[in-house]
């Protein structure tokens, strides 16, 4: 089972306009109970471009530091995943919740 906070590699394509593209790594956001019970998570795609955004935080991903693109984040199938690259850093789990919490309530 994909779990919250999975570093995941995902094809994301196809995609319209300033959509995250290609396949890249990409972090699961969302809860457990969801990821169980869906066909679909939600993700949040890494970027090696370094805006220093608020909303992005830098995590360290399975080759070097990346941003996560919270601003990205999107449901997808399940069977867009082509594999598992690990999971975040419990450092970068509690800057991504808090990230995600001022966001979202």
């Amino acid at each position: 089972m994909v779990k919250r906070y999975d570093v995941v590699l995902i094809n994301l394509d196809p995609t319209i306009g300033a959509e995250a593209k290609k396949t890249r790594p990409c972090v699961v956001v969302s809860p457990n109970d969801m990821n169980r019970a869906l066909q679909t998570i939600l993700i949040a795609p890494m970027t090696s471009t370094c805006r220093g955004w608020k909303f992005r935080p830098l995590i360290t991903g399975p080759k070097n530091q990346s941003e996560l693109a919270l601003d990205q984040i999107r449901a997808v199938d399940k069977s867009r995943i082509i594999k598992s690259l690990g999971v975040l850093q419990i450092d970068d789990q509690n800057s991504v919740y808090a990230i995600l919490k001022e966001l979202l309530l």
